[in-house]
């Protein structure tokens, strides 16, 4: 007991280290979305592979990867605490996501953001055919793209920094802007218009996230997927592994990473997709354990931040291990307990700082009845659903078969991309080619695109089940560059100010002209894209403006840069490459 006392003491300090350093050591992010809300159709697309897929819930999204909802389609991605909600005919990705930045680009549609929390050194960027926006505060934004291109930015609270052509200028709480044409653009501020249906409906399910409960057991804008925890499970508290949550309602059988499928998620590799409408924070962040005949999530002490993992499992056969019902091979996993070791199957400098011999750890959940799920290689690659495809082996089998830690020794195919539909049936809705090939413009410069996945599949099979390191993937990036939709990196002839450390740039007067030639025009303002159930919104009271108004300067020379704040982060919630980083 003192040894185990003395080490949690120590732990705050070594995962605060670990947290530093992965920066230093170019570890995968942290930050992703999960996909958690899907109405009609709606279709995804990873950059790697040609096809669009049907989207799927709780697939894991990061950089290159697309959504589109077609006319009768809606969609809800949150990536921690902040939620994006897309409209019907609406295209966006991911140009970036790690754990300071979301560059997204909206090349058609209506995006409804809602960003609960903004950290000192966090850049989030939206990017337009006309403009790119920097959002500075905390708040409820609301951009619309016409199919000509044009651009409506509402900030119902918050502000936004606002660059179109050559021009800066910030957006403040209660103010739309219409910024029209592509080549040489211009804007008009106005007051915005009250809510319409699509606003309401993103509104409700603002104010049903304002009282999560779950909040006070989890990070949850450092983690994916605590919006859904209240509804379908309950809190307690465990005498040894502090707060716990169960889900309340299971199927006969149930057992952790039974009922969903694997994908292949670039960067960190095999990732399960849990079927569950819960199922996203308790299959990547923390442990599970079985007591009393009931399965509980123990996510860990709550100390502010959290590492993300593609699935907190222990393999046990694959390679060329054959079961008596799969004479083609056979994989099988189990979920880890408290305690036990996750050594990353991803390249990461986190796991020279302890060596775990995986196969001599005693696993606790290996032992429970039905906590070990076994597939035939094939529907594993294939990403069909683990439950349907489930072997049944004998407990004296299975207690034979070599455990592999965390690495799953299979080779990834093309369906392994498509987030567990491969099997189509009928055309797969997928926005115009106009659309894919839109330019937008942009203040961050995006990282490289992905090597296709044809260039990388014989480079898969030197190591099995790992992912490619960066060395590898830019000789392939080199040998066939990958074509994205072009994107206009811009900058502004005009300096920012900088008031404390959040920047702005001083309004100009509408109707006089911003510096850079971009002209104000008058008239209304430019309506936003058509929505399901829209009405015509009517513009409310006039506003006072909360500040004078005053037309800028133009300056020559570079854009200075706002400060970045990048002080290590000192929390973490437990870091799943570390054996004993459960409380």
């Amino acid at each position: 007991m003192k040894s185990i006392s003395i080490r949690f003491c120590f732990l705050p300090f070594l995962i605060w280290m670990f947290a530093y350093a992965s920066a230093l050591w170019g570890d995968p992010p942290n930050r992703v979305g999960r996909l958690n809300f899907i109405s009609g159709t709606v279709s995804f697309h990873q950059e790697s592979v040609e096809e669009w897929a049907p989207a799927t819930l709780n697939y894991p999204i990061t950089i290159g990867d697309h959504l589109w909802t077609d006319q009768d389609g809606q969609a809800e991605v949150h990536v921690g605490s902040t939620a994006l909600r897309l409209a019907s005919n609406t295209e966006i990705s991911f140009l970036n996501l790690n754990d300071q930045t979301i560059q997204i680009r909206l090349s058609a549609g209506s995006l409804n953001l809602r960003l609960r929390h903004l950290a000192p050194s966090d850049e989030i960027e939206v990017d337009t055919p006309d403009s790119s926006l920097s959002l500075l505060r905390a708040g409820t934004y609301r951009i619309d793209v016409q199919q000509s291109g044009d651009t409506a930015v509402m900030a119902r609270s918050g502000e936004v920094e606002v660059t179109a052509g050559s021009s800066v200028f910030p957006l403040r709480q209660g103010q739309t802007v219409s910024i029209t044409g592509i080549d040489s653009p211009s804007y008009q501020v106005a007051v915005a218009p009250s809510l319409d249906n699509w606003d309401r409906w993103c509104q409700a399910r603002d104010q049903k996230e304002n009282t999560i409960a779950s909040a006070q057991y989890v990070p949850r804008d450092e983690m994916s997927g605590v919006e859904d925890l209240d509804q379908y499970g309950s809190w307690s508290n465990d005498p040894e592994f502090g707060s716990v949550w169960a889900p309340t309602v299971i199927v006969a059988g149930w057992a952790p990473y039974h009922f969903g499928h694997w994908n292949w998620v670039d960067p960190w590799g095999w990732t399960w997709i849990d079927d569950a409408p819960w199922g996203f924070a308790p299959f990547h962040y923390g442990r599970w354990a079985f007591r009393s005949n009931v399965w509980f999530w123990v996510p860990g002490a709550h100390i502010g931040h959290a590492i993300y993992a593609p699935a907190l499992v222990a393999f046990i056969g694959g390679g060329g291990w054959h079961s008596s019902l799969a004479p083609g091979g056979s994989v099988g996993w189990f979920a880890l307990g408290p305690h036990e070791p996750y050594v990353a199957p991803y390249r990461t400098n986190r796991s020279r700082l302890h060596n775990v011999d995986v196969e001599h750890v005693v696993y606790e959940n290996r032992a429970v009845p039905g906590a070990v799920t076994v597939v035939p290689n094939e529907s594993f690659v294939r990403g069909q659903s683990a439950a349907a495809a489930e072997l049944r082996l004998t407990n004296d089998e299975l207690s034979k078969v070599p455990v592999r830690g965390a690495v799953a020794p299979l080779v990834p195919q093309k369906e392994s991309f498509l987030g567990g539909s491969f099997a189509f049936h009928g055309p797969i809705a997928q926005p115009p080619a106009s659309i894919l090939s839109r330019s937008v413009v942009a203040r961050l410069t995006p990282p490289e695109r992905a090597a296709p996945f044809a260039l990388r599949q014989q480079a898969f099979a030197t190591h099995p089940g790992q992912p490619l390191d960066e060395a590898t993937l830019s000789n392939l990036r080199q040998s066939a560059p990958a074509v994205r939709a072009p994107v206009k990196v811009v900058t502004p002839g005009y300096p920012r100010k900088v008031v404390g450390q959040r920047s702005f740039l001083p309004q100009s007067r509408q109707g006089e002209t911003n510096p850079g030639s971009l002209q104000v025009r008058p008239g209304p303002a430019m309506q936003p894209s058509r929505q399901p159930q829209a009405t015509t919104r009517q513009l409310g009271p006039a506003m006072q403006q909360s500040r004078q108004q005053q037309p800028a300067a133009r300056q020559q020379g570079p854009v200075m840069q706002p400060p970045r704040r990048s002080a290590p982060r000192s929390k973490l919630l437990l870091l799943p490459e570390d054996g004993q980083s459960i409380q």
